[in-house]
């Protein structure tokens, strides 16, 4: 069972000093590292309306950038460390005020009953970056998208949302802000993976565990366990969400991650209907013989969930290419002659389908991610 403390607050507090102090950096490297090298078409992520006023928004950035070094730049340099050794400590404090590793935050709305046993889960890595860190993947940055993913968010109505890449602390107190009404649980802070767990209903449970294998960037996974009703003694399904290690060229990494979060829901003592969720960086198809192995699928049509064509636009190193990415699945019970604690019998997939993140003409300006989310209701769960 999930434990509150007099701290439970201020690990918030603390991750949320840190986000604005490292702020400042993230812009500075967003405008200088890729604005400036952004294409200048007017229709293009945040540029200005015309090409003529966007050369002049990027000149007054060199410029700015050059006389404040000319000028102040051993108080810009002072300024710079300060802020960067500040943002780490907090940042660290934070983490060391956290209660095994996440951050848990109560929602306005109370926790609702699941009708006639039905739940329906939804899944969106929304790039959710700091500062202008979003150039990288082809998007503009949250503020703008904010409001219109909230409204998507809104109009699926999920029981359970597993979102990615939610980095900046600033997006995780907005979110928490406009879906507070609707939503009694948030789980956010998860170690470094950026993963936040939002649930409308009772939680039975909820754990974070680190991958072992990646030295890069800590990622992690959570377990969510959750009620049929508010009042019930024991949980009636078990979500997995996650994002594996995203490099191109760690393929092994991610079948490691994959198997340890299969060893994690193997010691599992309750038998549970049990989900994968999340970006996964593993391809429905390419990977088919990995997956097929663990998961059965819910969203099985022929459309990718993810394009590199947004980010191709301005770095051409990316290919543009498209891949079925973003999971929601079912565990199979029997996996190499051992028996998981899931359950398979009498749970039903009723429908799955794509929230699109992008349109078709592939617009930077007016995309939400450059991941489509997935919503996967299903039926079969009993609450005691």
């Amino acid at each position: 069972m999930i434990e509150e403390s007099y701290f439970d607050d201020l690990d918030r507090d603390l991750f949320d000093i840190s986000s604005k102090m490292s702020d400042v950096f993230s812009w500075t490297y967003g405008m200088l590292g890729y604005r400036l090298v952004a294409p200048l078409e007017p229709n293009k992520f945040d540029n200005a309306s015309s090409k003529i006023k966007e050369i002049g928004i990027r000149t007054l950035i060199v410029l700015g950038a050059v006389l404040g070094f000319c000028f102040a730049g051993t108080y810009i340099a002072l300024s710079a460390a300060v802020l960067s050794l500040g943002s780490k400590v907090f940042r660290s404090a934070g983490f060391y005020f956290q209660k095994d590793g996440f951050t848990r935050v109560k929602g306005k709305a109370s926790e609702v009953e699941l009708i006639d046993g039905k739940a329906t889960v939804m899944t969106w890595n929304i790039r959710g970056h700091g500062g202008g860190l979003h150039y990288d993947h082809g998007v503009i940055h949250w503020s703008a998208r904010v409001d219109r993913i909230v409204e998507k968010i809104q109009k699926e109505n999920a029981d359970v949302i597993v979102l990615q890449e939610v980095y900046d602390t600033a997006l995780v107190e907005t979110l928490i802000a406009k879906l507070g009404d609707s939503y009694a649980n948030f789980f956010t802070h998860c170690g470094e993976s950026g993963c936040m767990v939002i649930s409308k209903c009772a939680v039975h449970n909820f754990a974070h565990q680190e991958f072992n294998n990646n030295s890069k960037v800590a990622r992690g996974f959570e377990c969510l366990e959750i009620k049929a009703f508010p009042d019930a003694k024991e949980p009636c399904a078990r979500i997995i969400g996650t994002q594996l290690v995203p490099d191109a060229n760690a393929q092994k990494l991610r079948v490691e991650q994959v198997a340890q979060i299969v060893d994690s829901l193997a010691s599992k003592a309750l038998n549970l209907p049990t989900l994968f969720v999340g970006s996964l960086h593993l391809d429905r198809e390419a990977d088919k013989e990995l997956l097929s192995k663990y998961l059965y699928h819910s969203y099985r049509e022929t459309g990718p969930t993810h394009s590199h064509e947004l980010v191709s636009q301005w770095a051409p190193v990316f290919d543009g290419q498209e891949r079925s990415s973003d999971f929601i699945s079912f565990f199979k019970r029997n996996v190499d002659g051992m028996n998981l604690p899931v359950v398979e019998k009498g749970i039903s997939l009723l429908e799955s389908h794509l929230v699109e993140g992008f349109d078709a003409d592939y617009s930077t300006k007016t995309a939400l991610s450059d991941h489509h989310a997935i919503v996967t209701t299903f039926s079969g769960l009993k609450g005691r």
